[in-house]
Order: C-alpha cells, then structure tokens, then sequence
C-alpha cells in the first residue's frame, strides 16, 4: 500500500510515493466454527475460528462476516470502524442460529471502545449471557449502528442489562428478558431507538431507562420494574410506538419521562400506583392511552405540561381512574370528564378493533385541533396526520387518523353485459357520489350514481354507458 505527497516548486507539481504507509480497499474476511484450524481468513475454507481474531485482523472499512454457529467469546472492537455480520441478517433463523454467547463471566458479550462512528455496524446476532459488575451486559459503548440483532438474556448489577450507553442507531432488534437495577433492556442510549420490540426486560425502567434520544416505532411490552416498567427517566421524543402489557410499582407505563410524547398507543398497562403515565413533563398529544390499570392513583398523573388531542379511556384503579394533577388538556376526550377546557369531549371514542382505530360515527374525528408540527407527520399507522376525515383536514383525536386506508379506485372492468364495473377502497360508513362526462375537458361532470360504503371496498356498476368513451371521478360524501 502507498501514500502520494505533492510538492510545488517554479510551477512543477512533484508526487512522492511512500510505500506501505496509508489503507488499501476494504477486504472482506470470514468466520467459522466449524474449521478445524484457525486460518488466516480469505474465504470460508481458511476462516478464522473465532470472531476476535477477525476483528483484530480486520482494518476500517472492512467486512467480517460469521458463518453460524456458538461463539463463546467476549468481542472487543477495539476502536475499529468495521462491519461484522452474519450471513443474513434479516433471516430469523440465521439470526437465531449465529450466537456470541458472554459466557456469564463478568464480562459484557460485546465490548465497543466508543471511538467507533456511524460506519460501524453490528447485525444479524443472537446475543447473550453477557454479564457485568456495572453496565451493559449484553452490549457497552457503541456509537455505530445496531440492527437486526437478538439481544436476549443479558446482565448487569447497576445499567442496562441488554445495552448500556449506546448512542448510534439501534433499529430492528429483539431486545428480551434481560435485567439491571436501572434500565433492564437498554440504559444511557442516546442516540435513535426505532422499530425494536423490547419485551420482558426487567428493572427501574424495565425497558428503556435515562435513553434521551428519539424513541420511535418500538414495540415496548411485558417489562417490569419498580418505576416505569416500559419507559422511565427518557428525556428525548417518545413517537409512534406501541407501549403494552408493562408492570411498575409507579407508572407501568412511562414515569419521568420529560420530552414530547405523541402518537402512541399506552395500552395495558399496570402499576401499585398511576397505570399509564406518571411524573412525565412533556407534551403530550394525539395518544391513545386506554385499559390501563392501578390499585391506587390515575392513568395519568402529575403530567404538567401541554396535552392535546389525546383520547384517556377505560382505565381502571380502585380510587379513582383517568386523570389528576394535571395542566389543563385541550381537545382530547376524557372518560367522565367535568373539568371544561378548550374542545374537550367526554363522548365515548367509539373504538373499531383491538388497535383502537376508529369508527366512523367517532366523535374524536375531525375534532382535535391542527399544530405545526403535523404538516408532514404521519399517526401510528404511517398515514398523513392531517387527512381528510369527514367534512375537514382537522386532525382527529387520539393516536389514528380515520381514515386508516387511503382512498383508491382498484378495478375498471366490463361486466358480462358489457356494462361498466368500477372497484374502489372504501370505509365503512360513508357515502359516495359517482360523476360522469363523456369530455374530460370541457364536461360537463355529472352525477350518475349515489352509493353507501359496503365496506373496506366498494363496487358500483354503469348500466347506462352509450359511448365508447367515458370518465368517471368518485367522490366521498360524510
């Protein structure tokens, strides 16, 4: 490998070359268990044994890729900017089957220096039995990027059972039944926590404790902890996730939670005291929080800043049930709700299913109020956040936008009497008026037919077509 270095001297551009100082291209080196001799790495027949010895071969920018197989090892990074992978990250059953086992001796399963960036990345392990007097158990210090990983049945005596203090993107984990004293599955993770399931971790934020990063997309079930089973002291944006079924002694769902919570299903949960949100010093909007349950306190309690267009419903505690000790909401549907307040509602939310969709007699739809933040958001679904409801872009209340299917025509065809048969999505409930010209642009348009939703799709035939030509435009009526 070599260097070039220039010098200028009376107009002349010199290039030095210094031999076997600089880096080559990227290599890609390989490891397998199942070789009998360590080899030096080049391909599958001279792998290297372990996944240490790749490492410590490898150089920035490379690729080390893990045949499956056990790997009882201890992985250190050692500052090294390198993608280690299975052989298919996005396979379960790879995944399942290429495991770096800690070996429950003291020590995390994989060990980053925290010099590493973003270029590093970590994907396709099952990783566990890791252990640690302190933090991280499962994986410590990492800035690069960990995705597609099972990160299960990790230790720590004080942080982060399954990671601690990993502040790149962590996205498309499994991260279960690992446990610490503060943040049984991830503790001190700053940076992007997106589209994990995190479930049945324990310990003070049973799921995710002091991560001050964005927190988005994540199913967050079945932790348990003495505060915030599912979400406790996490400071930065709390979005879209489904958080369900956690166990706290205080806030089964979020406790202490200071930046902006919205678009969040807060379903489930239980706690001795406050079942959903307690202690949480940010915004809240557009959340479903409903069927949360508390021996003593509220679903939500001591939430004293903004909240907005959320729906707060059949939660259940043997004092009291919804709401106390509150700023005032604004636009949000409350159960049994007296207190006044701008656009609040205490009509019942009219859920559609499980998800807590809603139905189009809603009376949360098109009855929230519109924010800036909205303009290109979407609800926990991935639909617009500000659509059309009924009769307006106002946005609904509550995690979903209704619709929760974007109108489309799917089929034009000719019926056997050659007459014109046009399929298009619909919802439950509304109403649709058929225009019709024969000139698309001079017209005029119209109105042939008059036709209520038959449900998720809707068909409606032309018996009256005279010309071989003809359009047609479908419009919904509330």
């Amino acid at each position: 490998m070599r260097k070039a270095a220039g010098l200028k001297s009376a107009g002349l551009l010199c290039i030095l070359f210094y031999p076997g100082i600089g880096a080559g291209a990227a290599q890609t080196w390989y490891v397998s268990g199942s070789v009998a001799v360590s080899g030096d790495g080049t391909s599958w027949q001279k792998a290297f044994k372990t996944i240490q010895a790749g490492i410590d071969k490898a150089q920035h920018g490379d690729t080390l890729i893990v045949g499956v197989g056990n790997y009882l090892e201890n992985v250190r990074f050692n500052g090294k900017n390198i993608v280690l992978r299975s052989t298919n990250p996005t396979y379960p059953g790879t995944v399942t089957g290429t495991v770096i086992d800690g070996g429950w001796n003291g020590a995390p399963a994989v060990r980053f220096s925290g010099t590493e960036d973003e270029t590093c990345v970590l994907s396709g392990f099952t990783i566990t039995n890791g252990s640690a007097v302190e933090a991280g158990g499962g994986l410590w210090n990492c800035d690069g990027e960990i995705r597609s990983n099972t990160i299960s049945e990790n230790y720590a005596d004080y942080y982060g059972g399954g990671l601690a203090y990993c502040n790149g993107t962590i996205e498309g984990n499994v991260i279960r039944q690992n446990s610490a004293s503060r943040g049984g599955g991830l503790y001190g993770c700053n940076g992007t926590v997106r589209r994990n399931r995190i479930a049945g971790n324990s310990g003070d934020g049973g799921g995710l404790c002091a991560c001050n990063g964005e927190i988005t997309g994540n199913l967050i079930t079945g932790n348990r902890g003495g505060h915030g089973a599912g979400l406790y002291d996490c400071d930065g944006i709390v979005s879209g996730n489904r958080i369900e079924g956690n166990e706290a002694c205080y806030g089964g769902g979020l406790s202490g939670c200071d930046g902006a919570i919205y678009n969040n299903l807060i379903l489930a949960n239980s706690a001795g005291s406050w079942a959903g949100l307690y202690d949480c010093r940010g915004a809240l909007r557009n959340n479903t929080i409903v069927g949360n349950t508390a021996d003593v306190g509220e679903a939500v309690a001591r939430c004293t800043y903004e909240i907005t267009n959320c729906i707060i419903w059949g939660n259940t505690s043997a004092t009291s049930a919804q709401i106390d000790r509150l700023s005032m909401p604004t636009y949000s549907c409350i159960q049994n709700w007296t207190g006044g307040g701008e656009g609040n509602i205490k009509a019942n939310p009219q859920f559609a299913d499980s998800d807590y969709r809603l139905l189009p007699s809603s009376p949360c739809i098109d009855a929230g109020v519109n924010e800036e933040w909205m303009s290109e958001a979407t609800d926990l679904n991935g639909n617009p956040r500000i659509s059309q409801g009924f009769a307006s872009l106002i946005v609904d209340m509550g995690a979903y936008e209704y619709p929760t299917l974007a109108f489309s025509i799917i089929k034009i065809a000719k019926d056997s009497d050659a007459n014109v048969e046009i399929t298009w999505i619909s919802r439950p409930g509304d109403n649709y008026f058929v225009w019709s010209c024969l000139d698309v642009l001079k017209g005029p348009w119209i109105v042939i037919g008059t036709i209520p939703s038959q449900g998720t799709t809707t068909v409606w035939t032309d018996v009256s077509v005279q010309s071989a030509c003809r359009f047609y435009r479908i419009e919904m009526r509330p």
